[in-house]
């Protein structure tokens, strides 16, 4: 059985495209990613349940990297975000000043916020890339979740194929 076939109570949801996301209106992609954290540690503990704890942790990853047919990561992948909603992303090159009408423009941000996770779509996996806090605030704990969960997949990998990992020989 796999993680997306098992109940869940009514403040989570699995998407039919393998998103789990918390029952809330918006932000569903930094949960996602801590989600996926979570089951990598889980699978490091409980060994029967490994490969699907690992599964799951990729399908949420492949999601944001672009599975669903947009990458949420600004500046990677296919269809990438344009507009997060960060003021400084939103500012023209310098010596142009920088006001809070430019966070209004809906234009494309002039500066781009390689790597930066957006909040994602909403429960019922919508999403609008528009400079707003519904789908596209960024925050260091939106991204952190992503890139742990990468580090972790990374890390699983190498141990499959016998790569040294912190100091000993494991695989």
């Amino acid at each position: 059985m796999l993680l997306t076939d098992m109940p869940v109570s009514n403040s989570s949801l699995i998407l039919q495209n393998k998103l789990i996301i918390k029952n809330c209106f918006h932000k569903s992609i930094p949960f996602s990613a801590n989600a996926a954290v979570i089951a990598l540690q889980a699978a490091s503990i409980f060994t029967d349940y490994r490969t699907m704890l690992t599964k799951f942790a990729q399908q949420q990853v492949h999601y944001m990297l672009g599975d669903s047919g947009r990458s949420y990561v600004i500046g990677f992948g296919v269809n990438p975000p344009q507009r997060a909603y960060h003021r400084g992303s939103s500012c023209p090159d310098v010596p142009k000043s920088c006001s809070w009408e430019q966070m209004k423009s809906t234009r494309a941000n002039p500066q781009v916020l390689f790597g930066a996770l957006v909040a994602g779509p909403d429960r019922l996996d919508n999403y609008e890339d528009r400079r707003d806090r519904r789908f596209n605030d960024v925050a260091v704990d939106h991204t952190a979740g992503l890139l742990t969960a990468v580090a972790g997949l990374k890390q699983d990998s190498q141990k499959a194929r016998g790569f040294r990992i912190l100091g000993s020989w494991r695989g």
